[in-house]
């Protein structure tokens, strides 16, 4: 950052507990969101227990059952009521959808801050979430539902700072998109907090799993993860592809991937090549993500 960018940090920085604090009240999820979350939790419940807290929420309900009959999980026959779907995807696939499409809302808004928009940040989330599932797919991973909501949400500390600290968030973007520096940075600088730890604090508030809530606190950072963190890397090597791909949000982490990434998710060069082209095809099938 430049010495006055630097001054005018430190002239109006905000507590970053209060940050943190309002992070949790933020257009909190709606209740259905909460009750599928514990239903799915519940090692006693089962497809009609889902079935019924869906159920309630009508926009839930037709959201999730035009994202079921969409091109991206290509049924044959018409998926027609919810417990039809939950048998069809399974509670985790459920559970994921139910949570993006909750989610979905707090990025709306037409405003734009430079290259930043929330429409254009939900397209690469959406983007970040497909990639992710696409390499937790790979032989020896296991958690592609968690890669997926864990690759809707990584940003989800942006909406944040946007929301309830938007003039200290307009120069964080300014300072960015002036070369000073990755976004992450001057987050930390002038806000004392980044939008990485935001959305971790925010995960663990709304009740998902920790692997999620870690992975999302430390996608730009995952050598700091430890061991059995492996979410992190997806999210990292995820969030490096789509901004290659230059869909959605203007405002894109410039910096070289840590190798140690790849490293840990036996990933090849050949092998980010081929989740490179592929996933045209997978956005394609998607749309119906986008435009929720």
């Amino acid at each position: 950052m430049t010495d006055r960018a630097q001054a005018a940090a430190a002239d109006s920085r905000i507590d970053a507990d209060w940050l943190l604090a309002q992070a949790e009240n933020l257009s909190s999820l709606p209740a259905s969101a909460h009750r599928v979350i514990e239903v799915v939790s519940d090692t006693e419940s089962d497809a009609s227990d889902l079935e019924e807290v869906i159920s309630l929420d009508p926009t839930l309900t037709a959201k999730l059952l035009r994202v079921t009959n969409s091109a991206y999980y290509g049924f044959s026959d018409p998926v027609a009521d919810i417990r039809r779907a939950i048998v069809i995807l399974g509670f985790n696939s459920v559970r994921s959808l139910a949570l993006s499409i909750s989610v979905c809302d707090l990025f709306r808004s037409d405003d734009k801050i430079g290259l930043y928009s929330r429409a254009q940040l939900w397209q690469h989330s959406v983007t970040v979430g497909i990639t992710s599932k696409m390499i937790c797919r790979r032989p020896g991973f296991g958690q592609s539902e968690e890669g997926f909501v864990a690759g809707m949400l990584h940003d989800i500390g942006m909406v944040v700072e946007d929301q309830y600290a938007h003039d200290l968030f307009e120069q964080v973007l300014q300072a960015t998109e002036a070369g000073e520096g990755e976004l992450w940075e001057n987050e930390r600088e002038i806000l004392g907090i980044d939008h990485a730890e935001l959305g971790s604090r925010l995960s663990a508030k709304w009740r998902f799993p920790d692997s999620v809530a870690k992975a999302i606190g430390l996608h730009h950072r995952p050598s700091q993860s430890g061991k059995g963190a492996e979410l992190a890397h997806v999210l990292h090597i995820a969030d490096f592809i789509a901004c290659a791909k230059k869909i959605g949000n203007g405002v894109r982490d410039t910096s070289a991937p840590e190798l140690e990434s790849f490293k840990k998710l036996g990933l090849a060069k050949k092998d980010v090549m081929v989740i490179f082209e592929d996933l045209d095809e997978e956005l394609s099938k998607a749309r119906e993500l986008f435009d929720l």
